[in-house]
C-alpha cells in the first residue's frame, strides 16, 4: 500500500496566503472560498468569466496532468483560468511552501498491533483440549486393560 498524506490542523492562514487571500489577482480574480479537506484544498475564484475551482493535493496523489512543485500539485478543476492567474499561484505557492507540513503514515493510519491474535490464542486451547482428550483416552484404554 503506498504512503498516505493527510494535512494536519493549524495552517489555514497559511494556505489562505498561498491561494492569495485578500491580494489582487491576475484576470480581476478574487478568492472567494477555500476548503481544506483530509488531503485536498480547493479554492474557488470568482473571475469576471466565471469561477475558477483550483485542487491541491498532495504531488504523490496527483493525476499526471497536475502542474507540480515540491509539496503539491494544482490543477483547474472547473472554468478557465485567465492568464496568468495558475502562473501567479504557482509562484505563491512556491515562496511559502517550506513553511508547510504534511503528515505522512505509512500505507494508512497507523494501528496499533495486536498482543495475540484470537484465532491463534483459539488454536492453541483446542489443540490443549485434544491433547488433554487423546491422554484421558489412552489412560481410560491402559486402565481398562489391567
Amino acid at each position: 500500500m503506498a504512503d498516505e498524506s493527510f494535512i494536519p490542523p493549524g495552517q489555514e492562514e497559511l494556505v489562505g496566503a498561498m491561494l492569495g487571500s485578500s491580494v489582487a489577482l491576475p484576470g480581476d480574480c478574487k478568492l472567494v472560498t477555500g476548503n481544506l479537506e483530509k488531503t485536498t484544498i480547493t479554492a474557488t475564484y470568482a473571475c469576471p468569466s466565471g469561477d475558477v475551482v483550483v485542487v491541491l493535493t498532495h504531488p504523490a496523489a496527483a493525476p499526471t496532468n497536475a502542474t507540480r512543485t515540491e509539496k503539491f500539485a494544482l490543477r483547474i478543476e472547473r472554468g478557465t483560468a485567465p492568464a496568468d492567474l495558475q502562473n501567479v499561484l504557482l509562484s505563491r505557492i512556491r515562496e511559502r511552501e517550506g513553511q508547510f507540513r504534511w503528515t505522512t503514515y505509512p500505507g494508512a493510519m497507523p494501528r496499533a498491533e495486536p498482543t495475540a491474535s484470537p484465532m491463534l490464542s483459539g488454536g492453541v486451547v483446542l489443540g490443549v483440549l485434544v491433547l488433554a482428550a487423546l491422554w484421558l483416552w489412552r489412560r481410560r484404554t491402559v486402565t481398562n486393560r489391567e
